[in-house]
């Protein structure tokens, strides 16, 4: 086990997951436990609710990250690996997926939360609207982030996919995701397979005409950018800051 990985990669990985995981997790209970006790009109309740949700699956996403990736990365120079390469395909896979999904769940509850402040502080909506719109807000803060993470499978390659190998110093000058040996025949020590496309990405690149490939990878790449690039969030609590001063 040293000899493959070293002590400080060890000491890393257990510096996250036995201190920082426990920590952040110590704080998301706090928060939770801060908003939820905290008494809000009605359009209080409605950002109340999408930072409950956030604290409640920051605090099961991270250490079911922590422990897939640390599983990956302890076995995947191991015979465990060679013995079960579907596994750690399926795993390796998913973690990627899930880790994206749960970004774009953090960078599009920012986003909805300054859309609220926004509308609610320059009085958009009366009463009934309020309460009529929070149900939808509260759904969009999940169903968003989720037909996002779809589409990123969907239209996002990986042409240099990770490697999981049995020998740290095996060198790899082309990766191809078709290139995936799985045969018993082969030696453990020159074992070697690459983490595949995405499932939506095959389909959707084999059976799809390239100007709507084309086309939605555009759309796409423009709203993650606004997203992630928190220009509308800026936009928001500027023209709150201005009109407020006046």
């Amino acid at each position: 086990m040293f000899e493959l990985y070293g002590v400080g990669e060890i000491i890393s990985y257990a510096l996250c997951y036995l201190v920082i995981i426990p920590l952040g997790l110590v704080i998301g209970w706090k928060l939770y436990n801060n908003i939820k006790n905290e008494e809000h009109k009605e359009k209080g309740k409605v950002i109340q609710r999408i930072l409950k949700t956030y604290c409640v699956v920051q605090c099961v996403a991270w250490p079911l990250f922590s422990s897939i990736f640390g599983f990956v990365f302890f076995t995947k120079r191991s015979a465990f690996a060679f013995n079960h390469s579907v596994l750690m395909t399926i795993m390796v896979s998913g973690l990627r997926a899930l880790v994206k999904l749960n970004l774009l769940f953090v960078g599009f509850n920012s986003f909805i939360i300054a859309v609220c402040r926004y509308v609610f502080i320059m009085q958009f909506f009366d009463y009934i609207s309020i309460a009529k719109l929070r149900k939808f807000v509260v759904a969009s803060s999940i169903l968003v982030p989720i037909s996002l993470g779809i589409l990123t499978e969907a239209f996002t390659s990986y042409p240099l996919a990770t490697p999981i190998t049995s020998n740290p110093m095996v060198q790899l000058n082309q990766m191809i995701p078709d290139e995936t040996i799985i045969d018993p025949n082969v030696s453990l020590r020159n074992h070697t397979f690459l983490i595949p496309e995405s499932p939506l990405f095959l389909v959707v690149d084999k059976y799809l005409p390239n100007t709507i490939k084309y086309g939605s990878k555009l759309v796409l790449h423009v709203i993650l950018f606004v997203m992630y690039s928190n220009i509308p969030e800026s936009f928001f609590y500027t023209h709150i800051f201005i009109t407020n001063e006046r």
